[in-house]
Parts: structure tokens; C-alpha cells; sequence
């Protein structure tokens, strides 16, 4: 990212950074915890998804996130991962239109919280 300086993910004409968050354990259950938060600034509040066995989640690059602990009731286990940084470059030089989308989401995937009620 350096070659290009700092800009905002959504700069017009300079390459796009996603996340490519992929939840790897072959088994992992609610009560473990161990949730992705993600800060929406403008709703002034949290998003959560937990993890699940093949489970991909795309965000913005510029989305600030964390994952929470996993709870006492997950012992030892580990939660695992894969984080991968795509880039999507402009063709020669040419402005990129970049626009918001909708997901939609299965009910449950992602739970909102009060922005207060989450340390981020």
C-alpha cells in the first residue's frame, strides 16, 4: 500500500482493498465466543458475526474490526482463520466507480450491539 500513499479505500481512480475473512475450525459453537465485530461509524454501532465452519466474510479494507475472546466455556480450542488482502486495480488509469451494496444475510449471522456496550 505504500506505493500508493494513504488515501481512503474508496478514492476514486486508485486501487480498492477487500478483506477476505475465513473462518477455518471444522467445528465451533455459539457459546465459545470468539465473535468478528465491526465498527459502523455512521450507525453509531457494532455489528457481530460468529464464527462457522467455512464462513467467508468480505469487508472493506477501511472497516475497523476485531475478533472478541472465545469464552471460558471453549477451554483450550483454538479459533482459526485465514485473512487474505485483495486488490482490485483501475485499467489504465481509468476512475473506478465505487458504490455501497446490500448483502443479504441469513437472520443470525450478524447480531448489532450498542456502540456503548462494546469495547472496540
Amino acid at each position: 500500500r505504500d506505493a500508493y500513499g494513504c488515501y481512503a479505500n474508496r478514492t476514486p481512480g486508485m486501487p480498492r482493498w477487500v478483506t477476505a475473512l475465513i473462518y477455518l475450525s471444522p467445528d465451533w459453537r455459539p457459546e465459545w465466543g470468539a465473535t468478528t465485530r465491526f465498527l459502523d461509524v455512521s450507525a453509531r454501532q457494532v455489528l457481530e458475526t460468529r464464527p462457522a465452519p467455512g464462513r467467508v466474510v468480505l469487508l472493506d479494507q477501511d472497516v475497523v474490526h476485531r475478533v472478541s475472546a472465545p469464552t471460558a466455556a471453549a477451554g483450550r480450542r483454538a479459533r482459526f482463520s485465514l485473512v487474505l488482502k485483495l486488490v482490485v486495480h483501475p485499467s489504465d488509469g481509468a476512475r473506478v466507480a465505487l458504490h455501497r451494496r446490500s448483502v443479504a444475510l441469513r437472520a443470525g449471522d450478524v447480531r448489532p450491539l450498542r456502540l456503548e456496550d462494546v469495547n472496540m
